[in-house]
């Protein structure tokens, strides 16, 4: 009986240990570990027209975010988003070659940035032009997910 009792005990443990490293992985699979390819990714999504959704904005969005200076929740942060899209539903989106930057931090923070060049007609049918330097944090505590989006005019 106690042999039992004894490998009852490492076969707890070993779950245990199996779990956590099974929950662990999950959570570096949706980690920062490449933000460039995240800022990538998501340029690419705010370039497809249906591209923001709410299924998206979960997948890139922590639950809470900074947006553009704001304490919001990632459905107010769709909201605007959301809003956007339908004052200039013609968009194009891509990042400047060479311009992404990527800083991580201890703490498990990831900034990426780029020069964003942008194109976009309005409804009405005004088209604008430019580049923005887009900034994206991401956090691992947030599985990886943004955490603060930013962006400034450059031209």
């Amino acid at each position: 009986m106690k042999r039992a009792w004894t490998i009852s005990l490492a076969g707890a443990a070993w779950l245990a240990l199996a779990g956590a490293a099974l929950a662990q992985a999950g959570r570096e699979d949706r980690a920062p570990q490449d933000p460039a390819a995240k800022l990538h990714a998501y340029v690419q999504v705010w370039s497809r027209d249906g591209g923001v959704t709410p299924a998206t904005m979960r997948e890139f969005y922590a639950p809470r975010v900074i947006y553009y200076g704001k304490a919001m929740s990632r459905e107010q942060a769709l909201r605007d988003k959301l809003n956007y899209i339908r004052a200039w539903p013609a968009r194009t989106y891509s990042i400047q070659p060479g311009s992404a930057t990527t800083r991580c931090t201890p703490q498990g923070l990831c900034e990426a940035r780029a020069v964003l060049l942008w194109d976009r007609t309005s409804r009405a049918g005004r088209r604008m032009s430019g580049a923005s330097r887009l900034t994206l944090v991401f956090s691992q505590a947030e599985g990886g997910r943004i955490v603060r989006e930013s962006a400034v005019t450059l031209r």
